[in-house]
């Protein structure tokens, strides 16, 4: 009983969160992703979450950051993860739109936690959806990462 009332005063007990993260443009191999993508992802996460316990794990298409978080540490992330988990070059007005349609896709999904919306549980039948995004205006189609040597 004690334990459920610290629980409660300090934040909330840890659970399982789901983040997604978005290639908006061409992902890259697996090996690629690991080495130069996965660290600052997580780095990053742990910095902003702010507890050690909170270990995130990147499932092996690239497509979800998984960590146990309480409801404080997960409005603290959900702030900054769609500037986070978009991945792309946005150097041009093209590719700016983009990044700012993936941003306003993965931030929707935060907020509603809808996770059959999101990536991979709506493309699971092998269709190529042209695009992911329900909001109206905008365009997102998030790149899985591919295996090493395609």
């Amino acid at each position: 009983m004690f334990l459920l009332i610290w629980c409660l005063l300090v934040g909330g007990c840890a659970r399982p969160h789901l983040y997604p993260i978005c290639f908006y443009q061409q992902a890259p191999a697996l090996g690629r992703f690991r080495q130069d993508y996965a660290p600052p992802l997580t780095t990053a996460f742990r910095s902003i979450v702010k507890n050690k316990e909170a270990i995130p794990t990147i499932t092996p298409d690239g497509r979800w950051l998984i960590a146990n978080t309480t409801k404080s540490q997960n409005s603290r992330i959900a702030k900054v993860w769609p500037r986070l988990a978009c991945i792309g070059n946005a150097s041009d007005s093209l590719s700016t739109k983009q990044e700012a349609d993936c941003v306003a896709y993965v931030n929707e999904f935060i907020k509603t936690k809808n996770y059959f919306a999101f990536g991979n549980a709506r493309d699971l039948g092998g269709f190529d959806i042209w695009n992911e995004s329900p909001i109206p205006g905008t365009l997102v189609h998030c790149d899985q990462v591919k295996p090493d040597g395609k």
